[in-house]
């Protein structure tokens, strides 16, 4: 869980100097489905889709996040 954390340092780091990094943002979403923050997961997903209607690996990682949630 260390690693997960210093990587979601590192994500927040990098989204401070670019807050549309897409990059960033599904990854920090990668590591929170790992730390069990769904919800979070989920939000920083759906404000990728909503960006990028063409990002598949956000649109699978957002199923993924619907199904750990139920929903």
């Amino acid at each position: 869980m260390e690693k997960s954390s210093e990587a979601l340092d590192n994500y927040n780091q990098a989204l401070s100097i670019d807050t549309e990094n897409e990059t960033a943002l599904l990854n920090k979403a990668i590591i929170l489905e790992r730390m069990g923050d769904y919800d979070e997961a989920k939000q920083i997903l759906l404000s990728i889709t909503q960006k990028n209607p063409e990002h598949s690996e956000a649109w699978f990682e957002l199923a993924f996040c619907y199904d750990l949630l139920e929903e």
